[in-house]
């Protein structure tokens, strides 16, 4: 049974590890694009930047995750896969939120509003970083 789990953890802890690596992967491309756009891309450029090291920080965690799930120890072997899958998750949540509340934004201006936003008022939440990527109507000030 403890062989079983271990094989189970350890493909989930790898597709958890493919996941963050994708997104760093994705994070290159995008700041590729932004230098090859110059100036039009600095706002693509500065959101990437802000955003390498919670992509690192998400690629250890399920690197570590991952190599948990090598031992003979079917604890460990849970643990790790918990590790692999919640870094990637959180990268994924992360991006998830981003695009839902840029289609709801943009969904708002087809109607004819104009949304404001009010990022990193109460506490910083990576909102600022955000904006930088949306239309200066959006965040006027």
């Amino acid at each position: 049974m403890g062989a079983v789990v271990g094989i189970v953890a350890g493909l989930i802890a790898l597709l958890g590890l493919l996941v963050a690596l994708a997104h760093a992967g994705a994070l290159m491309m995008y700041k590729k694009a932004a230098v090859e756009k110059g100036a039009a891309g600095e706002p693509t450029r500065q959101y990437v930047q802000t955003r390498w090291k919670a992509a690192g920080a998400s690629a250890g965690v399920a690197l570590l995750g991952l190599l948990l799930t090598t031992g003979e120890s079917v604890p460990l072997d849970v643990i790790g896969m918990v590790l692999a899958v919640g870094g990637a998750y959180l990268q994924v949540i992360a991006a998830a939120a981003r695009v839902q509340s840029r289609r709801i934004l943009r969904a708002a201006e087809a109607f004819g509003m104009s949304p404001r936003l009010h990022a990193d008022e109460l506490v910083p939440s990576g909102g600022a970083e955000f904006v930088v990527t949306l239309p200066a109507s959006v965040a006027p000030y």
